[in-house]
């Protein structure tokens, strides 16, 4: 399938929440998308679902359907090897979307060529009452331009329910999702590698709806690992970023750091100039040097702070 945008919807043991989510993307006012949907082996019936959605949407809705369960990452990359279109965004199996929320994100992007993603502020509710628990925006603010180093420094301000990218970004950065280093983590490495890269665009409205229903996967995550491993896979894809992400986390410490981490500053500075002297054309013996030292900062951060 050819289009656009590629939309994929994630699927595993969401089938009180998947009919919902697949209709607010079949909704969507900018019509010139296609949907993946890859299942990872549900056991719940969700894949009895979905063959019915392929089944009234021919031409619009592929499924792949896992033997095995690959895991939130592998199942990303092989949603990501099966998109050939310029956009790229994925949708929750159990989250929703604004009507309007592809229409925006690709306006966003064609209003500033430079952005490698664009993306929207989210409504977090609960799945009994519905009820708003809180707004992205309100938890963390946004933030335009060159944001990596915001990245680095505090919580999250793009989730993956509002957000779509420039599908040559992830070859231009060298993503690879085929045996990621982390258990769930693969949105936030897709952000480090797009953001250390380009610009991003902000559309200043909820275009999103994450949904707290208890079983989240996202909730029982230890995040300052997952980014610890995003940032050291990354660099692993792509060595020539290595010197420039200690830089980057360094001045990113430097305005707002957490207790304890100021007095690492400079010595870190010693260490980046040492390590960008041994720097050579293999770079593997650097990498894990570069690796080892952002687990140390990283274990450190996470004793005193929430990352």
């Amino acid at each position: 399938m050819t289009s656009r945008v590629c939309v994929h919807i994630p699927s595993y043991n969401q089938r009180a929440f998947l009919a919902e989510t697949i209709d607010s993307v079949l909704a969507q006012t900018f019509r010139d998308f296609h949907i993946i949907i890859v299942d990872d082996a549900s056991t719940d019936g969700s894949k009895e679902i979905i063959a019915d959605y392929v089944r009234r949407y021919p031409g619009r809705i592929e499924a792949i359907v896992n033997e095995t369960n690959l895991g939130i990452p592998r199942r990303l990359g092989v949603a990501l090897s099966h998109c050939r279109s310029e956009f790229f965004c994925y949708l929750d199996g159990d989250d929703l979307w604004e009507r309007d929320a592809l229409e925006a994100l690709v306006a966003a992007l064609e209003r500033q060529p430079d952005a490698g993603l664009a993306y929207g502020d989210v409504r977090w509710f609960d799945e009994k009452s519905r009820d708003t628990i809180a707004l992205t925006s309100e938890v963390s603010p946004p933030a335009t331009g060159h944001v990596f180093e915001e990245l680095l420094s505090r919580q999250n301000f793009m989730m993956p329910q509002a957000l779509l990218f420039r599908r040559k970004m992830f070859d231009a950065s060298n993503v690879s999702l085929d045996a990621p280093p982390f258990e769930v983590g693969g949105d936030i490495y897709l952000l480090f590698s797009v953001c250390f890269m380009s610009p991003v665009a902000y559309v200043p409205r909820v275009l999103g709806h994450y949904r707290i229903h208890g079983g989240n996967k996202s909730l029982e995550t230890s995040w300052g690992t997952e980014r610890l491993r995003a940032l050291g896979h990354m660099i692993a894809r792509c060595p020539e970023t290595s010197v420039k992400v200690l830089e980057c986390l360094e001045r990113a410490w430097a305005k707002r750091p957490p207790p304890k981490i100021q007095e690492r500053i400079s010595a870190l500075a010693a260490e980046r100039d040492r390590y960008k002297a041994s720097l050579d054309g293999v770079m593997n013996k650097p990498i894990v040097r570069c690796y080892r030292k952002l687990k140390r900062l990283f274990r450190l951060a996470r004793t005193e702070t929430r990352i």
